[in-house]
């Protein structure tokens, strides 16, 4: 009842629209924080509003996607402190998104170009939310689960992905030989 240990990695790259959204995020606090030491010198200001900035941009920062893996039990969304484990029995349906098929989702709890397109979003075509591990909006991949939870990946080839998540799925399912 030993399974073979296969696994595919998939890297997950940055979009230059992606590159400059962090650029004017981070060009923007910085900005605010120099009128903030210019106009109100001395005072506690700057202070309460570099902590909350920096941490915003750290809780934000340890949710960026790093690499998805594509394993014997679960596909797992690797980010820098977070790893989401999708369980190969628990996936329904596994689909490539088109360029259209993301412009009805409003973020809830969310990134929104700040070093990717990460977080829970709402989905105002069925009112759902999302989960997405995404650093491009190019390049996604919808894997729906059981529970009618549905997470949006990107990845460097979505085809290959969806592919082997559906190869590895089939593989899980099969029953065991004895």
């Amino acid at each position: 009842m030993e399974r073979n240990q296969t696994s595919r990695v998939f890297k997950v790259t940055h979009d230059k629209r992606s590159r400059r959204t962090t650029a004017a995020v981070i060009t923007v606090a910085a900005g605010i924080a120099v009128a903030i030491g210019i106009l109100f010198p001395g005072s506690y200001t700057l202070a309460w509003y570099l902590s909350i900035v920096l941490a915003l941009a750290l809780l934000a920062v340890l949710t960026i996607p790093r690499c998805v893996k594509v394993g014997d039990e679960a596909v797992e969304v690797h980010c820098v402190m977070e790893l989401r484990e999708i369980r190969l029995r628990d996936i329904a349906d596994v689909s490539v998104l088109g360029r259209g098929q993301t412009r009805r989702l409003v973020p809830l709890f969310a990134s929104c170009g700040f070093f990717g397109y990460y977080g829970s979003y709402l989905d105002l075509a069925t009112f759902d939310t999302v989960s997405v591990y995404a650093r491009e909006w190019g390049h996604l991949v919808a894997v729906d689960d059981i529970y009618e939870k549905r997470y949006i990946i990107s990845c460097s080839d979505p085809e290959a992905f969806a592919e082997a998540v559906l190869e590895a799925r089939a593989r899980a399912l099969a029953p065991e030989r004895g």
